[in-house]
């Protein structure tokens, strides 16, 4: 209980009907964190799931649980879908999606926020099968997209990682999918002294500050790397996911960049409704 499905109905054509989606999970696991701790930092989340549940996704959390057992839910329920393989694991979705992506692509925002729960998971329970899938999980950031892995590399130490990882997809490079895998594996090097988490968000840094010029619509943000601009309610992800960036890699281009997107998002808004296509 307390796990959410995902109900996409046709995706590009394709019947896809009601899912259980590895970022809903995921993110729905870090949302009832928050609910725990209400007195410590929150976790930046995906969806919006104090605005109805008429969204595309059903809370599913019965009365009778509480928030640290619908966590543990979430967490349980990734720990029995996670794809072990040799020298990496990686979290798959068994449905076709959009961009083309076909049954077992790999999402890289899917894969940070699932770190940042399974490490959460194992503070809140002590249990050490948390804390290995998570560490487990990192490696997949360092297999590229043709090693059935998560990741562009733009240079050496410039990665990309996408949130539409599959070789044969269009690779649209979806901005809050690639801040959302530096915010978790930042959360993983925080929270567990690694240095190959701390590796991967530098490289990831670097990537996104060469890039995000293609995402930059003046005074808003793109969804993007084709320049669709994004909804409010990503945009204003957009802008908090750089602040916490920028507060650890203090990069110039990132800071400059969001000042500008601040500038237009006069609402202030925390969330609003969802696009279609941004809704993953």
């Amino acid at each position: 209980m307390g796990i959410p499905v995902s109900v996409y109905g046709v995706i590009q054509g394709q019947h896809v009907g009601p899912q259980r989606s590895i970022v809903a999970v995921a993110d729905k696991g870090l949302d009832y964190w928050n609910r725990i701790n209400p007195d410590r930092p929150q976790v930046i989340l995906s969806y919006s799931w104090d605005e109805g549940r008429d969204l595309r996704t059903a809370d599913g959390l019965a009365s009778n649980i509480g928030a640290a057992d619908a966590m543990i839910n979430c967490a349980n329920w990734l720990l029995d879908n996670f794809d072990r393989r040799d020298g990496y694991s990686v979290w798959r979705y068994a449905y076709p999606s959009f961009y083309g992506t076909r049954p077992g692509w790999r999402c890289a925002h899917a894969q940070g926020q699932a770190i940042q729960l399974m490490l959460r998971t194992h503070d809140a329970t002590g249990d050490n099968r948390y804390l290995d899938c998570g560490l487990s999980a990192l490696q997949a950031f360092y297999r590229t997209v043709e090693q059935d892995g998560l990741t562009e590399k733009l240079g050496p130490k410039r990665w990309w990682y996408h949130k539409f990882a599959d070789v044969d997809c269009e690779r649209p490079r979806v901005l809050n999918g690639m801040l959302f895998a530096l915010l978790g594996l930042y959360d993983a090097h925080l929270r567990t002294g690694s240095a190959e988490a701390r590796e991967l968000f530098e490289y990831g840094v670097a990537a996104a500050s060469d890039t995000l010029h293609l995402y930059d619509l003046g005074e808003w943000s793109a969804y993007n790397v084709f320049g669709a601009p994004s909804s409010r309610h990503y945009h204003e992800i957009h802008c908090r996911q750089l602040a916490l960036i920028v507060g650890v890699a203090q990069d110039r281009t990132m800071n400059e960049v969001l000042d500008r997107w601040r500038r237009g998002d006069t609402a202030g808004a925390t969330g609003g409704l969802w696009e279609v296509r941004q809704d993953r």
